[in-house]
């Protein structure tokens, strides 16, 4: 089975034959795509299971905390928020973010668009020093 997120992504999963048959009656009831229950039912989980943080005085999701259009955004929220659930991958790229001013000034908010300009710039630091580390 193929979930589309926002006609953008598709996500692959197994599912035994049974499961199957019962999304596909449950759309014909729901009178609803296969995706769109999945979908739905997936965000209901995110909503439930991910921790709830404070932003602006309010009360929220993790998701609805930390979700922005851009990846690099995505990511310096997320570690702003929840850094224990940074991937190795992405502890790299944050800790180049959060070592240099001019991505994170100190005391100050992070430059978003500085980040986004110079991603690969970022990336191709965080490769340097994984060099570097095998020598």
């Amino acid at each position: 089975m193929t979930i589309i997120y926002g006609k953008k992504e598709n996500l692959n999963i197994r599912i035994d034959q049974k499961t199957r048959f019962g999304l596909d009656l449950l759309a014909r009831v729901k009178r609803r795509s296969v995706s769109e229950l999945v979908l739905e039912a997936m965000g209901k989980r995110f909503e439930q299971d991910l921790p709830r943080c404070k932003i602006e005085g309010k009360e929220v999701s993790l998701m609805q905390a930390v979700w922005m259009v851009f990846e690099q955004d995505r990511l310096v929220k997320l570690a702003l928020i929840a850094p224990e659930l940074l991937t190795e991958d992405e502890q790299k790229i944050w800790r180049v973010i959060s070592e240099d001013r001019k991505y994170l000034p100190k005391g100050g908010d992070p430059n978003y668009a500085a980040i986004r300009t110079d991603w690969k710039v970022i990336q191709h630091k965080v490769r340097k020093y994984e060099e570097s580390a095998r020598e």
